[in-house]
């Protein structure tokens, strides 16, 4: 028997990317600067206006020492979760 594992909660990118820049004691302004990025559109990642693109998770990939994969994949997922409610309310809604 095969069950689907679904998370109890969506987590967007850049609540993890927030709760990085806490571990390293790191401000947006930090960020921004070491990314080459106005502090405006650090503020848009946090807040999930602004999608992580493979440029942007390049950059943040090599101002965190992580993999760009990493921001690539968190982002993908939670589009792909965002999309799968809308479809599911809009089924619901019928």
């Amino acid at each position: 028997m095969s069950r689907k594992l679904t998370p109890a909660r969506k987590v967007a990118p850049g609540k993890i990317l927030n709760r990085e820049l806490e571990a390293r004691d790191w401000t947006k302004n930090d960020l921004a600067e070491r990314m080459g990025y106005s502090v405006e559109i650090i503020e848009a990642i946090l807040k999930g206006d602004q999608e992580i693109t493979t440029e942007i998770a390049n950059d943040l990939g090599k101002s965190l020492e992580t993999s760009a994969d990493v921001w690539i994949n968190l982002e993908n997922n939670y589009r792909s979760e965002l999309d799968n409610q809308a479809r599911t309310v809009k089924i619901n809604n019928m």
